[in-house]
């Protein structure tokens, strides 16, 4: 177990004083000698560095961690007049990256750091006068722990007399200084007698004369006290009156040191003046003890400054040099660094790992890990960078409490992978790490997100309401109430009677979105509800309103996921238009739909039913160049040759459309050949009998259609068929027979009315009507008006029962017969004028009646 220790500033004694004391001696005195300077350097194996300096937990006082590469031996120097403790540590150093930092702390103002050739220097300053500090080392991980708890209670109290006699009942507060002034008479420092402390300080003072030292002692106390720009002014006023001073070498590089850190705090650090005052020491005291430390400064002076040639050169030429130099594994992670800023991702990982297989608790190289994680992350390399995240986690889990940054990331990339399970117990970390941040508000959402995707819409609705509520009218409330609102036109019915919340976007998402595209944050928020609106409107199958909402995101372009969500959904609204314009037989909005996307310069469509569909519609219209064209598109992209069987009748019909009869019927002969487990069998017979029509072979054609009756498949379209080529064969005994078996094979009960049952009807009154059965004729003909008045045949079917209530001396319904066919809007013109004729002549012939 490391040493500690309790130090309450009541009591300030002569021991701490002398320690004090002796401190400063050791530290800030030269030993008279040929280099005038106290040679500290310790071998380089026995180097520490300090990785880091942060808060940590505790429940009663305020924690300090100072992490370590090694352990290190350090003195404690208590300032109770200043409320400082300094931690000197030997054979130190300081990691580039370590820097003083101010707190809002009940016990602790600020801390600052400085490195004097191979000591680290670590002043603690305090808020409270009266303060208790602990402090003690810790293994596993590496560090020195720091206590602190204070209070506004005076230092010290003493009894002040009155005039002529002593009074208890009287106290007063008597300064620091003043009771230090009393008690350094009695200093006595273990291991040094008197006289030696006084030849000490009297060799001191002879050596001032010539030396300097008492402007180098001013200059190095502001430096001490952080007081930068002075103790620059005043390094820089002692080179210039002391420059063979056998100070002065440690003065330029305490100079370049002093400026160095005064810039490096700065928000945005400014190094030139830096990077000046070491080249002068380098180039002055090329001999000093410091010229190794300074030629790492430099370097990594130049790395940040993004000069990345000559930063590798020195730090290579380092460990050329002196590859046991103390500073050769800060120069090892400056160029590992460098690696992973030149995006040499591998390297840089496997420099940061041979670092830390000498020197594990590096702070610095475990971070390098999770950075080049974190550039591949951003690079896009998503694959890897989990493999780098997953192995840093594994080995320093600490540092994801360091940096919350890693969880929201590594949440991101299960998310990308849809292992949302994963994902979401980062996203939960980084919210409970960083839970006011707008990131740890996005990682509420993504929880939610992830939820809505796996369809767990009541986990997604209560995170979402939360996300809503919180910084109400920032980007990401915006982005909660939109998901509220998708939500609510997924599942419009969840249970919600045992959940409050305030779910208006909810039950109104339509309302939602007007509102927030009138207001939105930002254009990402804007995308974002124009998105989620075409998407609610494609649920709805408003397909063309949907895509007029989609259009509006292709602007964003490629690069955009709304661009790619976009084009996807156009995409699929156009699939589900022409499937639903092809069920209505609807050829021409399929086309205009399809000319519409061709327009918008997106990616081809690769869907083959769409694809068949389309060239239906153009072999429809009779263009069938088009349609060919189309075809032979989806015979190249249907490998698995599910659409073969239905272009290839298609090619039949076309063939058949254009008359070429005989090339029809090779087409429905090779069909039946060669797809006989085709489910469209029957349509290749429907083809054969139609060739067979064409030509006249209308007995063929009888027999085709027969087949389909036997088969049971689609037997009153047959009947129909069979009918028709009776009809065409003049026996006018078996059409009618055939039609009035369509009708009654016809299932009355299935639904939508088949389109071959209108003319049935109409044709089968024609077949009576011709056949002498006037009777049933006019019947069947007037229920064929009946049930369908909007067919094409109801003018023939008029002009057909006009006759047959002439024959049967009806001339009262054989004129309003022929008067509305003659005043039809729908009819044909030859039949009109026909209607009209008849009507003239039965009106001519009643009045010759009349007449008679």
């Amino acid at each position: 177990m490391g040493k500690s220790m309790n130090v309450n500033f009541k009591t300030y004694g002569t021991k701490t004083f002398a320690w004090g004391l002796l401190t400063w001696i050791l530290l800030f005195v030269p030993a008279r000698g040929v280099s005038q300077t106290l040679d500290l350097q310790p071998p380089p194996e026995e180097m520490a560095r300090v990785d880091s300096i942060h808060i940590g937990p505790h429940p009663d006082f305020t924690r300090i961690y100072i992490n370590l590469s090694r352990r290190v031996d350090y003195r404690v120097n208590a300032d109770f007049y200043q409320k400082k403790v300094s931690l000197v540590m030997n054979a130190a150093e300081l990691s580039p990256r370590v820097r003083s930092r101010i707190f809002k702390d009940v016990n602790l103002e600020k801390y600052e750091v400085v490195q004097i050739g191979n000591l680290v220097e670590i002043a603690i300053f305090l808020k409270n006068p009266n303060s208790r500090f602990i402090h003690f080392i810790q293994d596993k991980p590496t560090r020195i722990v720091l206590d602190i708890k204070g209070t506004q209670k005076p230092f010290i109290t003493t009894r002040v007399a009155g005039k002529g006699e002593a009074d208890s009942s009287v106290r007063r507060e008597v300064p620091v200084r003043e009771a230090v002034q009393a008690e350094t008479a009695a200093v006595s420092i273990p291991g040094m007698s008197p006289k030696k402390l006084r030849e000490i300080l009297q060799k001191d003072a002879e050596d001032k004369a010539t030396s300097g030292r008492d402007d180098y002692d001013k200059a190095l106390k502001a430096f001490q006290k952080k007081e930068d720009s002075k103790a620059i002014q005043l390094f820089q006023k002692f080179l210039k009156n002391f420059p063979d001073s056998a100070l002065a070498g440690n003065a330029a590089y305490l100079k370049a040191e002093t400026e160095f850190q005064l810039g490096f705090t700065q928000i945005n650090p400014v190094y030139e003046a830096a990077l000046s005052a070491y080249q002068f020491a380098l180039r002055r005291y090329p001999d000093s003890r410091f010229q190794d430390h300074a030629l790492l400064k430099v370097a990594f002076i130049f790395q940040e400054l993004g000069y990345g040639l000559e930063a590798r050169a020195l730090y290579e030429d380092g460990l050329r040099r002196n590859p046991k130099s103390p500073y050769s594994e800060a120069r090892n992670l400056g160029l590992a660094q460098l690696r992973l800023k030149e995006k040499g991702y591998d390297d840089a990982y496997n420099a940061f790992k041979k670092i830390l297989k000498t020197s594990p608790e590096n702070i610095d190289a475990q971070k390098g890990i999770f950075e080049v994680a974190q550039s591949l992350y951003e690079e896009k390399h998503f694959g890897r960078a989990l493999e780098v995240f997953e192995e840093g986690v594994e080995r320093w889990p600490s540092q994801l409490n360091v940096d919350p940054r890693i969880h929201f990331q590594m949440a991101e990339i299960y998310f990308r992978k849809k292992l949302h399970k994963q994902a979401r117990f980062h996203y939960f970390a980084h919210v409970n790490l960083n839970p006011e941040s707008e990131e740890g508000h996005r990682a509420l959402n993504r929880i939610g997100d992830s939820y809505f995707l796996e369809e767990n819409y009541e986990n997604s609705l209560a995170i979402f309401d939360d996300s809503s509520k919180l910084n109400p009218g920032s980007r990401e409330s915006q982005y909660g109430l939109i998901r509220l609102a998708d939500i609510g036109v997924r599942d419009p019915a969840l249970p919600l009677k045992n959940i409050v919340f305030d779910l208006s976007a909810y039950y109104h998402p339509f309302d939602t979105y007007n509102q927030i595209e009138k207001t939105p944050v930002d254009q990402d928020i804007l995308a974002e509800v124009t998105l989620s609106r075409g998407v609610a409107l494609l649920k709805e199958h408003r397909f063309l309103e949907a895509v007029k909402y989609f259009k509006r995101l292709l602007p964003l372009g490629p690069n955009s996921h709304f661009y790619q969500e976009a084009k996807n959904n156009i995409r699929q609204a156009l699939i589900f238009l022409v499937d639903r314009y092809s069920e209505q037989e609807g050829y021409l909005p399929i086309l205009y739909s399809y000319a519409d996307y061709q327009n918008l310069r997106l990616e081809p469509i690769d869907n083959l039913k769409t694809l068949v569909q389309i060239g239906e519609a153009y072999q429809a219209i009779s263009m069938y160049q088009e349609a060919v064209q189309f075809y032979q598109k989806v015979k190249k992209l249907d490998v698995r040759r599910l659409y073969s069987d239905r272009v290839f009748l298609n090619l039949g019909r076309l063939h058949l459309e254009q008359k070429n009869y005989a090339d029809a019927e090779i087409v429905a002969r090779t069909f039946l050949a060669n797809f006989t487990r085709s489910s469209r069998m029957s349509e290749a017979v429907e083809l054969l009998a139609a060739s067979y029509e064409g030509r006249g072979n209308y007995q063929s054609a009888i027999d085709s259609y027969l087949t389909l009756v036997d088969a049971e498949v689609n037997p009153s379209k047959a009947f129909f068929m069979i009918g028709e080529n009776f009809n065409r064969l003049g026996d006018l005994n078996q059409a009618t027979h055939y039609y009035q078996e369509a009708i009654d094979a016809y299932d009355h009960g299935a639904g939508a009315v088949p389109k071959h049952i209108p003319p049935t009807y109409h044709k089968l009154g024609f077949a009576l009507f011709k056949n002498g059965e006037l009777v049933r004729g006019k019947e069947i003909l007037k229920a064929a008006k009946e049930l369908f008045p909007e067919h094409w045949l109801k003018d023939w079917n008029s002009l057909q029962l006009a006759e047959a209530y002439q024959q049967n001396q009806e001339t009262e319904n054989a004129g309003k017969e022929l008067d509305q066919l003659a005043q039809s809007a729908t009819a044909d013109d030859i039949l009109k004028r026909a209607a009209k004729t008849e009507l003239d002549m039965l009106q001519w012939e009643k009045q010759f009646k009349d007449l008679l």
